[in-house]
């Protein structure tokens, strides 16, 4: 994972927020998957509080990395710094109080409510770049949605075995989670491997479209409020003037 960070890093390409936001999205996960292969982080108190935290900034960046993908346009703003937010928050608080019963119980709600959160958040940007390309663009090109639905749709499957790892932890079936662990990071793996592949094979993936364009629809109904407002006002001026006249 992290070689393929280095490409997306250093590879020419005119889409280079996309590429930067995915790279450091691999970083992440590479960095969250450590604990798999050894617990020496363990030792080094402040890197294990970086490593459990740094799950809640794997759904934010691909968020902003499905936003990059699909808007050409898309830009970062100081106002992104907020997706950090619950990273920070659970930073501090496992430094201060540490890993308790009741932290990690209150990191794993949050975290799975965080992950349905973006889960939606990202469906529904994909569902509105699907209704824009296909009314503002006649070569309609599904690739991109294709491969960034089917990705997503893997992420939800993927996690349904954090889930189960989380109630396999909580049963009397916890010799499972060894097996768990490897199946989730192999599932990873591959999927991360699948947006590289897709990417390089499919370069005219990263064929965005102009963020502020709307559904043609929402673009109707915005114009006849402007002429309703317009049409109103032009009878107000007509109405004062002829009472001006009558009285």
């Amino acid at each position: 994972m992290i070689l393929l960070s280095v490409f997306l890093f250093t590879v020419t390409t005119k889409n280079k927020l996309s590429n930067r936001l995915f790279g450091v999205y691999l970083l992440v996960i590479a960095f969250d998957l450590i604990g798999f292969f050894t617990n020496k982080t363990i030792l080094y108190p402040n890197l294990h509080i970086l490593k459990t935290a740094s799950s809640l900034l794997q759904l934010p960046l691909f968020y902003l990395y499905v936003l990059a993908a699909c808007y050409t346009n898309f830009k970062i703003k100081k106002g992104h710094i907020l997706h950090a937010l619950l990273f920070i928050i659970f930073v501090v608080v496992f430094k201060i109080y540490g890993f308790t019963h009741t932290s990690l119980m209150i990191f794993e709600v949050v975290g799975e409510l965080q992950y349905l959160g973006y889960i939606i958040a990202i469906f529904l940007v994909l569902r509105k770049y699907r209704t824009v390309y296909l009314e503002n663009y006649s070569n309609a090109n599904y690739a991109i949605y294709k491969w960034l639905i089917q990705i997503t749709v893997l992420s939800c499957i993927a996690h349904t075995f954090v889930l189960l790892r989380w109630c396999l932890s909580n049963s009397l079936y916890r010799e499972y989670i060894i097996n768990l662990n490897i199946l989730i990071s192999i599932s990873v793996l591959l999927i991360a491997v699948f947006f590289v592949l897709k990417a390089l094979y499919q370069p005219e993936l990263f064929t965005g479209v102009n963020i502020n364009l709307e559904p043609i629809k929402l673009s109707i109904e915005k114009k006849a409020q402007q002429t309703a407002i317009q049409k109103k006002g032009l009878e107000n001026k007509y109405l004062k003037k002829l009472t001006t006249f009558m009285n």
